[in-house]
């Protein structure tokens, strides 16, 4: 007992000290922690995480980027101190929505039917003006290729629309452009005046807030033959019996010529218009006019490039032109006719018939399909038909081009030199092989008629202004232009997702096959190689893997080999034909561990025997490795 008394003062104060040093332990222990899970957080790159240590206690908290970066920390932290117990109480960022471009919409109309294009800031906002479209215009044909992936929202939305409905009601071949808070609008006007009507009232529906840009043009009423016919009466005055001018001003010293020379014109006679060669074509009027004066019952014609000279001979009574007089001003007018202008004359009894134009009796045809381009015609030269043989096959090779040998007119009848035929000619092969188009062309001096159809309304738009820039000046051009709605479909741009699913669609129907044991890809894979290179063209920023996969026949690394190599092989004849700034394609196999169908049936192990595609993740693809395998990549980075 004594022993005891004397003990237990000392067992205490053994406690006591014991109880001290674990208290010193605690802060040793935290501080460990404290600094292993921050190394941690530093070798993931976690700068978001905040971690707290209280005993053997981590608490994580901070605002993670998303669920698998703040998962990572969790697990990592948890293997790399055991002795620790981890709580996740971090929070996950809001996800930032892509960067979409600012609303961009295009609409077009060409008679009955009125084209949608570009992207709207979201399904509203087209709703509105498809809505607004069929109340205004319920027998058009409205043909919407539009989207609604544009970003923002729409301002003066409702200026916008109304400014859209006037423009396609009112204005000729209206090519409309709406962005935020603005809109163009192209077109033609019948005249001036409809030209300023159109530009007030639409500058009025705009308002203020709708900033609003108008190219509306006015062209000049298109004759066709561009012709003059100038007659003299039995007494050899002038009349003035049919006559273009290229302006008014022309139009009216014309007028003024013949009543000059004796003879019978009135303002207005003479019409201003567009149609008259590229030729000095007020000089060889006036040249015209001085022939036939004086000469009873002459008739000059001016048609196109061509000048014909007409008088009937003295007959019984001594009424007519005699044969001296005739060539004294035939060649009066050949002296004085410019360059350029072909002469033509008859002195005998005629059925007083206008001449043919140029444009109905020389002409020729472009003609591209699927197959290249043809061209195919009649010209007035052999130097003519050489050049413009020449300059198809230099144009329209990359199409490969037949040209069937121009025939060169000869005889009465035959086509005049013109160079506006050549122009016309290189300026619609020039049009029709930089635009994708298919169809006909049909060109002869005075006029140009195309009939074609495109893969969109800007295509249509492009092709117009192309022909009207490139044709000489006074040719007539004449267009029907069709959109084709289901190539124009085919043609647009596929995000990742669904060009990997339109890639699988295509193996799917027509498998990639190799011959056993083999990597490479048979004969009959070229056809599918081909249409997999046609929708890659279509897809737009994509990261593709190309995924090969086996069977269970063999030993397992053999198959992963062989699946990676075909995987490969496909990648390669892909890659030569893909846009690396469109797409970039990795390869990569599989081989046995993702099956399709039962590997115990022959049928089952075909079937399994595969290519597939996947889109990938930028960050995934940016490495040699997915999930921690091996992966070939070619592609622009």
């Amino acid at each position: 007992m004594r022993r005891l008394i004397v003990f237990l003062p000392l067992i205490f104060a053994l406690g006591l000290a014991l109880r001290g040093v674990a208290g010193l332990a605690v802060p040793v222990v935290e501080r460990h922690l404290a600094h292993e899970a921050a190394g941690v957080a530093a070798a993931l790159g976690a700068s978001w995480a905040a971690i707290e240590v209280e005993g053997r206690r981590l608490r994580v908290t901070g605002e993670a980027p998303d669920a698998a970066s703040d998962d990572l920390l969790g697990r990592t932290l948890a293997r790399a101190l055991p002795m620790a117990s981890v709580v996740r109480a971090a929070t996950l960022e809001p996800a930032a929505g892509p960067r979409r471009a600012p609303m961009l919409v295009e609409l077009f109309r060409e008679g009955d039917t009125i084209l949608v294009t570009g992207s709207f800031p979201g399904p509203a906002a087209r709703a509105d003006l498809l809505i607004a479209l069929g109340a205004a215009f319920p027998e058009a044909q409205i043909a919407d290729l539009s989207g609604i992936e544009a970003g923002g929202e729409p301002v003066a939305w409702g200026a916008a629309v109304s400014v859209s409905l006037a423009a396609l009601g009112e204005v000729t071949n209206a090519f409309i452009r709406l962005e935020p808070a603005r809109a163009s609008i192209s077109g033609i006007a019948v005249s001036e005046a409809e030209r300023q009507r159109l530009q007030v009232g639409l500058g009025a529906m705009a308002g203020p807030s709708l900033e609003l840009a108008t190219a509306l043009t006015v062209p000049r009423r298109p004759i066709v033959p561009f012709r003059i016919i100038i007659a003299a009466d039995e007494d050899g005055r002038p009349l003035l019996q049919t006559c273009a001018a290229r302006d008014g001003a022309e139009a009216r010293r014309i007028e003024a010529a013949v009543a000059a020379a004796g003879g019978k014109a009135s303002p207005g006679d003479c019409q201003a218009g567009v149609g008259a060669p590229a030729l000095d074509w007020q000089a060889a009027a006036m040249a015209g006019l001085d022939a036939v004066a004086g000469l009873p019952g002459a008739r000059m014609t001016l048609s196109g490039s061509l000048a014909r000279l007409e008088a009937d001979p003295v007959r019984a009574g001594g009424v007519g032109v005699s044969q001296d007089r005739f060539e004294t001003a035939l060649a009066t007018l050949a002296a004085r006719l410019p360059a350029g202008f072909a002469l033509d004359a008859s002195l005998s009894d005629g059925d007083g018939s206008t001449p043919p134009s140029i444009a109905e009796i020389g002409w020729m045809m472009i003609e591209r399909d699927a197959d290249g381009v043809r061209l195919a015609g009649t010209v007035a030269t052999a130097e003519v038909a050489a050049a413009l043989e020449t300059m198809a096959a230099g144009i329209a090779g990359r199409d490969g081009v037949d040209v069937t040998r121009l025939a060169v007119a000869g005889g009465v009848g035959a086509p005049i030199p013109d160079p506006a035929i050549a122009r016309s000619a290189v300026t619609a092969l020039d049009a029709m092989t930089r635009v994708r188009l298919t169809g006909r062309a049909a060109i002869g001096p005075a006029r140009v008629v195309l009939r074609a159809t495109v893969l969109s309304g800007p295509d249509a738009v492009a092709t117009q202004r192309l022909l009207a820039d490139g044709l000489a000046p006074g040719v007539q051009l004449s267009t029907r232009l069709t959109v084709d709605l289901p190539a124009a479909l085919a043609e647009r741009p596929l995000p990742p997702a669904a060009c990997a699913a339109a890639l699988n669609r295509e193996v799917a129907l027509r498998p990639l096959t190799f011959a056993p044991g083999s990597t490479e890809l048979d004969a009959a894979a070229r056809r599918t190689v081909e249409r997999l290179s046609a929708v890659l063209a279509r897809c737009r920023g994509a990261v593709i893997e190309v995924g090969g996969h086996t069977d269970n026949q063999g030993r397992a690394s053999m198959n992963r080999r062989l699946s990676r190599q075909r995987a490969e092989a496909v990648q390669g004849a892909l890659s030569a034909r893909a846009d690396p700034r469109r797409v970039r394609l990795y390869a990569r196999g599989y081989g046995e561990v993702a099956p399709v169908a039962d590997n115990a049936t022959a049928e089952g192990r075909a079937l399994n025997r595969r290519i597939a595609f996947s889109a990938l993740e930028p960050a995934n693809a940016a490495s040699d490795t997915v999930d921690g395998d091996p992966v070939s990549r070619i592609g622009r980075e």
